[in-house]
């Protein structure tokens, strides 16, 4: 009879360890804390991004559709973005990488995730002819895009949102922890409150510093085609038309311009920070709990 000796079976093999439930944890509480960002702050979103629509007439008719726009897909893709977000980083981190670059990876993986949706949302957030429910409306935008531009369109303005995202995540990062170590210490030991308020201060700044990249992110993802920049931009490269998509919003309203927004962006970067950080401070550890419970070491 074939024995075996269980006491050569290390108990890893059997178990998570604690840095396996750790990341687990991570994962799940950064899908939810950008699930309850995209659910309070939508709205304050469609403001943001009909503010910078170029032609006033345009922006005048857009503010008469909802501000709800676009808030299916943006809702479906967050709870896989936001994990992305958070486990890239939190992985970045364990292998011993700097803060600077954790943070250009979570950004650079969170949007790869998040760009179909973002598009979807902005021309939902900004149409002025779609009387159509939710669903129906955002199946014919998706239908629509896939035949008339192809599935690479779905990541139309991803270079533009990574490079405005990269600078604002590696300030937001790397500001959160000194300020949530410093909220911690007045905020009653309540890791839901500093988390919050050291979120709202990081990303309040950091937005305010790169809302040009936004300004120019959001008019690449209104150009349902590539022809209307110019008769070549069929033909020309992501940097030719981010830099026709600069002169095209200089000449209609100067540097200004590229500020339009800026304190829509401000209050929802803010604002999401707080309920993004807060909301994650307060999930990681009942989380943790949760998944220990099913088997985790304690």
């Amino acid at each position: 009879m074939l024995l075996i000796d269980v006491t050569l079976i290390h108990p890893s093999t059997l178990i998570a360890t604690s840095s396996d439930v750790h990341l687990q944890a991570t994962v799940v509480a950064g899908a939810l804390s950008k699930l309850a960002r995209d659910s309070v702050l939508h709205p304050l979103d469609t403001l943001k991004t009909r503010s910078q629509i170029l032609s006033d007439l345009q922006r005048e008719a857009a503010q008469q559709g909802s501000l709800y726009a676009g808030v299916l897909p943006t809702l479906l893709l967050s709870l896989p973005a936001g994990s992305a977000y958070f486990g890239l980083n939190e992985v970045c981190k364990d292998l011993g990488g700097s803060a600077e670059f954790a943070a250009a990876l979570s950004a650079t993986g969170y949007w790869f995730v998040r760009t179909p949706s973002e598009l979807l949302k902005t021309r939902a957030m900004t149409e002025t002819d779609d009387l159509q429910p939710f669903l129906q409306g955002d199946v014919r935008r998706f239908s629509s895009l896939l035949c008339n531009e192809g599935v690479g369109a779905l990541w139309t303005g991803f270079g533009a949102t990574v490079l405005r995202s990269i600078p604002f995540e590696v300030l937001r990062l790397s500001c959160y922890p000194i300020l949530l170590e410093a909220f911690s210490a007045t905020a009653a030991n309540d890791s839901g409150v500093s988390g919050a308020l050291a979120g709202f201060t990081a990303s309040s700044g950091a937005a305010l510093l790169t809302q040009p990249l936004d300004t120019i992110k959001t008019s690449l993802q209104l150009t349902r085609e590539a022809s209307e920049w110019d008769e070549s931009a069929a033909t020309s490269s992501q940097v030719d038309r981010f830099a026709s998509a600069v002169t095209t919003i200089l000449a209609n309203g100067g540097p200004a311009a590229l500020y339009r927004g800026g304190l829509y962006r401000a209050a929802i970067a803010g604002l999401g920070g707080g309920i993004t950080f807060g909301t994650y401070q307060i999930a990681l550890p009942w989380v943790e709990h949760v998944l220990h419970g099913f088997g985790g070491p304690s």
